[in-house]
Formats: C-alpha cells, structure tokens, sequence
C-alpha cells in the first residue's frame, strides 16, 4: 500500500485544549449569540430547513447576505467551510504543482499544513525581534523566491500587531503574484482591503464568521476576489462544500449586524480589561514577562518559562496557547473568567522560582 509520504511528517490537527473546563486558547468570540437570534435560526431549521435535500450548492441567499452585509458584489464571493478550505483550494489546487507558497514566521499554520500535503514549497520568511513583520521583508522575500503565492494574516496570528491598510496595498501593486490577505481577524481594525478585491487581478481577502460573530462552530469562511478568481475557486471546490446547517445560521447571522456591532464593542471592552491587568502583572514579573501590543481578540505574551506556566495552569483546568518555551498567547473572554484565569495566571507568574 502506498501513501503520501508526506504524512509521516505531519500530525493530526490539534490546537485546542479540549478537555479543559476554561479554555482561552481558540480566539473565539466570547459574547453568546442572543436569544432572540438563537429562536430564529430555530424557526428555520424547524420549520424551513429540509435536511433530506442537498445544500444549495450556489449558496446563493449567503452570498447576497455576505454581499449586503459588507459591499462587495455577490458574484465575487465564495463561501467555504471555514478559512481553512478556502485555503486548502487556493494553495493546493490553484497554486501550480511545486510552486513557491511564502509568507511569514509563526502565521497561521494552514498555510503549511497545506503546503506540505501538496507538494508546494513553502518559504516562512523571519519575523523581527517584536514579531512584528512588514510589507518590504514580504515584497522583498517574494522577488528573491520568485514566489507564486504570497499569504499572511493581517492582522496577525498570533502577534496581534497589524499592517497599515497602505502598506498591504503596496504589497500587492509590487508583486505579480496571487496575494491572499487573511482578515479572520480584521472585525477589530480598520485597516481592511476587502473593498479592492475585485479590484487587483491578483487579490484574494478571507473572511470568517468565527471571531466577532460568534460562529466558529458553524465553520464559515468567504474568500472574495476578482470574477476570474472567482470562477477558478468554483470550479475547483468540492461539490455541496457549504452544508444547509451553515448556510442558514451564517445567513441569519449576517442579516443582524446589530449584533455583529455589539460583540465587537464588548470584546474590545474585555480586550481593555485583559491588556490592563496583563500589563500590570508584567510590571511586577522582573522581567519575567512581557507583553506585546495587540488589535484584537487575544494577546501574546513572552514569559521567561512559558510551558511551566502552561504547565500549571492545565492543572487548574486552564488551557491558553502555548506556542513554544517562551511564547504563550490568551484568547479574550468575559470579564469573571477573565479574573479567574488572570488572577491563577498572575500566581504562578510572580510566585515562579
């Protein structure tokens, strides 16, 4: 029997702390859905929804929803089961056989994940010494790899920090190669190119339903780019890929922005709680701790010896991400788990030996 050898290198997908009762370490919203949305998606399901029939496979009612909610033309947008099909297309099926795939250091691991499994080669430029990264190390990064996809997240995962919406323009109108902007996070910044896609024939913006909008569970991403684009990643994709479930909780989701605008002055109200009290503790740490600056859901810290505090805090039932010896991000929540955690949290720190 033969198999892809490249599976030997890799391992199955696991970035969460499942089994932990306190989980910081997803970058999922932290404000429920309402009632009153909850009892509508209901409705449809009960009343509407024929599981015994296959999805709508040109997610039609989602894409004028996706369309009105945020501007952009219908016709350009192309719904997946989360970002992480949309990538899986883009990188493996329109990026030719062993070609470049070049972003960054530390970004989301899709991009590698998928790189890998088929066959492209994958060129992780190096992040400066703040994590931060910019547009000229990528301009400058893609020419010198003659690179054929060039994608990253912005703003970023798991720095926090962002590019200028300038900066990311200029990116894309150096290079010649298909730019994928990752805006899973972008719901917390202004900086957004979303409104040029369609507008570069080199441009491809990812959006999720799964930070602001509370979705994560119902795995819903859109890709939006230009009609050629368009009609390639149509074309490419698995048939039925958007399940009837998803379409109607992400349709009913996008026609309520009220909500949508809610959760996003809550986070950042919770974000300003989380980055105060870290702060705090990192000012007591000796240098210990430190703190990087952030513009969305989560922050990532450095700490002197982050898999000892990870370490302890599994044993108090508490999960953030650990992400190597000294680098461990913590995912936004409401404001009594957000005590709990930092107050277990600023324990260890400052009584570590």
């Amino acid at each position: 029997m033969r198999l892809n050898p490249v599976i030997k290198e890799l391992s199955p997908f696991s970035y969460c702390g499942t089994g932990y009762k306190t989980r910081l370490d997803a970058n999922e919203s932290c404000v429920p859905i309402p009632d009153y949305i909850k009892k509508e998606i209901s409705d449809y399901i009960t009343n509407t929804l024929d599981l015994n029939r296959y999805p709508d496979d040109l997610t039609v009612e989602l894409r004028k929803a996706y369309g009105k909610a945020f501007n952009v033309d219908p016709e350009c947008v192309v719904p997946g089961n989360g970002s992480d099909e949309l990538i899986n297309m883009i990188v493996g099926r329109l990026v030719p056989h062993g070609g470049v795939v070049l972003g960054i250091q530390r970004d989301f691991g899709s991009y590698w994940s998928n790189a890998a499994i088929f066959e492209r080669k994958a060129v992780k430029l190096p992040r400066l010494e703040d994590m931060t990264f910019t547009a000229d190390i990528l301009i400058d990064g893609a020419k010198q790899h003659n690179a054929d996809l060039v994608i990253f997240s912005n703003p970023n995962n798991p720095s926090g920090s962002q590019l200028m919406r300038q900066e990311v323009i200029r990116i894309i109108e150096s290079l010649d190669c298909l730019v994928v902007v990752d805006e899973a996070y972008m719901d917390f910044s202004d900086q957004s190119v979303l409104d040029l896609a369609g507008k570069y024939d080199n441009l491809i913006v990812l959006r999720t339903l799964s930070k602001a909008m509370g979705a994560a569970g119902a795995r819903m991403g859109f890709a939006v780019s230009t009609p050629e684009i368009t009609y390639a990643m149509r074309s490419v994709r698995d048939a039925y890929n958007v399940s009837s479930l998803d379409q109607a909780v992400a349709t009913i989701l996008l026609n309520h922005l009220e909500y949508r605008e809610a959760a996003m002055a809550e986070i950042k109200k919770m974000m300003g709680i989380l980055k105060n009290r870290l702060n705090e503790i990192a000012a007591k740490s000796n240098g210990r701790m430190k703190v990087y600056p952030s513009v969305v859901n989560f922050v990532l810290l450095w700490l002197e010896d982050a898999r000892f505090i990870s370490d302890e805090l599994h044993k108090k039932d508490i999960s953030l991400r650990l992400l190597d010896d000294h680098l461990l991000r913590i995912s936004v929540a409401d404001e009594k788990t957000l005590k709990f955690v930092l107050d277990e949290f600023e324990a260890i720190v400052l009584n570590q030996r």
